[in-house]
């Protein structure tokens, strides 16, 4: 580590306020990567701020340099560790009638594409329907290329098959399904 960053972690390790602020700012891309990967429901930005800011103050009182983990290192680890728990106390709830977390993979079911569900999902009609409605907008404005990569991955197919159906590279059909992915979470988290 070099001696500024030593030195702005010890102070915020003493509570001073200013370089706890001016660390997480250092760290927000690490939060905004993760908000962005990970999907929850009632879970918007500065949910994931207050929780990120949390781990930040546990993380400055555990970290010790004898770890030898640089301490970005070890404040992404302990982020995500607690989002996990998060994930992990919402499905321990798995029976009541809002599912907190939803797996984009499981969400869309019509007759032209059938979900690949490995969990039950119990959700409102009225939230079905938004979700499915969305998810049928999105996939409509896809070129045919993008939707049939799509339809075959929801139908079960591995990369490997897709690509030799479709005659592209096990690279595009990723960079695909990455795209539909990324454009699925942020239509669910605006509606």
């Amino acid at each position: 580590m070099n001696g500024k960053q030593d030195e702005l972690i010890r102070r915020a390790k003493d509570n001073d306020g200013d370089a706890f602020s001016e660390l997480f700012k250092q760290y927000t891309p690490i939060v905004s990567n993760f908000f962005h990967h990970y999907y929850v429901r009632d879970f918007d930005w500065e949910d994931w701020v207050q929780e990120a800011h949390i781990v930040l103050y546990l993380a400055l009182h555990d970290y010790d340099t004898l770890f030898g983990v640089h301490f970005s290192a070890y404040y992404k680890i302990l982020l995500k560790r607690h989002l996990f728990s998060l994930i992990r106390r919402d499905n321990a709830k798995k029976r009541r009638t809002n599912q907190a977390l939803l797996s984009i993979d499981s969400l869309y079911e019509s007759d032209k594409v059938r979900c690949l569900m490995s969990d039950t999902i119990d959700l409102e009609a009225i939230n079905q329907v938004i979700i499915n409605e969305t998810i049928k907008n999105m996939i409509a404005k896809l070129d045919k290329f993008d939707q049939e990569v799509f339809c075959a991955y929801l139908q079960g197919y591995t990369l490997k098959q897709i690509s030799e159906k479709y005659g592209c590279s096990i690279y595009k059909a990723t960079q695909i399904l990455k795209k539909i992915k990324t454009r699925m979470i942020t239509l669910l988290r605006d509606s």
